[in-house]
């Protein structure tokens, strides 16, 4: 079952058999009663996106310590999960954490270089059968790719292939100032896609260094874009992998 029609229902529908314009077939003395209305389709073992997703759920922090800039961007999104009975077992918030360390060295006034991307996963489990809430995190491989939308779509893999959910709030920005009064400037922002039927969410980073200059203003001496791809499996509401790219110029 694919993730954008996960959580839908079917139902069996019954079919009355007519005679004439009018007449209606009734049971004979000793013959069976009318039978029964047909179940639900029992709900397959595993997870699947919660409706509603949290209102705002993508952050993003900025930390400048002498000439080190750091930007954390953080993301949640909530599943349910059912088990082999079909019954709601747990629910499981699955948070992304993505955090680049920039390092300003070089020219007057200085650039920032890219140092380090690490990328999270913390999960924390809400048991309904035992009461009890358990949580835990684990690095996620980062992979290099130039071409990080290979096998991705805005709509569905599965029919009638309707268009993915987006966030409600997409876009993150936060400003600080860094050593020599460099002001860095970082921008976030998320889209959703389905690739090859899991969870891909796009995280595109735009940043802006700005240096001061003689007419009490500012000047920009850098702009940069970054890109990471995180594919999530919605049946285990786990991140398989993120890809690290760099978008192509205009």
């Amino acid at each position: 079952m694919g993730w954008a029609t996960a959580r839908a229902r079917r139902f069996g529908g019954a079919l009355v058999a007519t005679a004439g314009a009018c007449a209606v077939i009734v049971s004979v003395a000793g013959g069976a009663g009318p039978s029964p209305s047909p179940s639900p389709s029992p709900i397959p073992q595993g997870c699947v996106l919660h409706s509603p997703q949290p209102e705002a759920p993508l952050k993003l922090n900025v930390v400048a310590v002498r000439n080190a800039v750091k930007a954390i961007a953080m993301e949640k999104e909530t599943f349910d999960c059912y088990d082999a009975q079909s019954t709601l077992s747990h629910l499981r918030d699955v948070e992304t954490f993505i955090e680049i360390v920039h390092q300003a060295a070089g020219r007057k006034p200085p650039r920032l270089s890219t140092v380090k991307t690490t990328v999270e996963a913390f999960t924390c489990l809400k048991n309904l059968k035992t009461g009890r809430i358990s949580c835990g995190w684990r690095s996620v491989p980062l992979a290099s790719t130039n071409r990080p939308l290979t096998r991705c779509s805005p709509a569905g893999s599965a029919y009638p292939f309707a268009p993915i959910t987006q966030p409600t709030h997409p876009v993150e920005m936060s400003t600080v100032v860094a050593s020599n009064n460099l002001v860095s400037t970082v921008k976030v922002e998320k889209e959703v896609f389905d690739c090859a039927g899991q969870i891909g969410d796009l995280y595109l980073f735009t940043e802006i260094l700005e240096s001061p200059d003689k007419k009490r203003s500012f000047t920009v001496v850098q702009r940069r874009f970054s890109g990471i791809l995180c594919l999530k499996n919605e049946a285990t509401a786990r991140i398989t992998q993120c890809k690290l790219f760099k978008p192509g110029r205009l």
